[in-house]
């Protein structure tokens, strides 16, 4: 809910600040960008399955724990508010990537071997996925020799939807999960510059703290999911400024 709140608290003071005029000289003084970014990310996951959710408190049930570790394209949109000086500028933005990636799959097959009529036997597939990320971040600049070329170090706050698509619905020992959204904090740096076309571009590593994620289920033998993500992210944005 904190981190909710900055992001909200960011983007209100973006939306102000994209209010004010644009000084008429050069890359001095306040600017609006708007522009898209490319990229890759590589995801960190640990996760443990145990068996019943939260209302189990028997500490020797079963557990699993697997690690899964990816590289996927990234690709977003953003808007920014920047003021510049000579030697230092500061930029408040807003980042949206509108599509869906997936964070890990897998499946295996059970056969059923004893007398009871729970019909374990089958496949069992699950496959998890990330959409909707939304990212409010500020960059504090500094710029050498006056120039066109800054940089800066980044923070800010970060939202995503963790989507858990399962196939899993056999017997009683099945276990189905809901969705979540989860929140992360974002520290980065890079390098950015402005032609004096208006044409604006930036170099960013970021890496982001996502929150420990827990999915309990409501089926089957209720079985509780944590992980913890973490993901570093290596992207260029192009833009205009005006």
């Amino acid at each position: 809910m904190k981190k909710t709140f900055k992001i909200l608290l960011v983007v209100i003071t973006f939306l102000g600040l994209s209010t004010l005029p644009v000084k008429a000289f050069g890359d001095r003084g306040f600017g609006l960008a708007v522009g898209v970014i490319g990229g890759a990310t590589i995801l960190d996951a640990n996760g443990t399955e145990r068996e019943g959710n939260s209302s189990n408190s028997n500490t020797a049930t079963e557990t699993t724990t697997d690690a899964f570790n990816a590289i996927f394209p990234y690709a977003s949109y953003f808007g920014e508010v920047s003021f510049r000086g000579d030697y230092a500028g500061l930029a408040i933005g807003y980042e949206n990537s509108p599509g869906a990636g997936t964070i890990g799959e897998g499946s295996r097959t059970d056969t059923d071997v004893d007398t009871s009529d729970d019909s374990d036997t089958g496949l069992y597939s699950a496959k998890g996925e990330v959409e909707d990320f939304h990212q409010a971040y500020a960059e504090l600049v500094v710029y050498p020799g006056a120039g066109n070329v800054g940089f800066f170090v980044k923070g800010g706050v970060a939202e995503v939807d963790v989507i858990s698509l399962e196939s899993i619905d056999k017997g009683a020992a099945s276990s189905a999960y809901g969705n979540v959204t989860i929140d992360g904090t974002v520290v980065g740096g890079g390098v950015r510059g402005r032609h004096d076309s208006g044409i604006m571009w930036k170099l960013v590593f970021e890496h982001t703290d996502w929150d420990k994620v827990t999915l309990d289920s409501t089926t089957g033998n209720k079985n509780q999911i944590t992980a913890d993500l973490d993901t570093s992210t290596l992207k260029f944005g192009i833009g205009y400024q005006f």
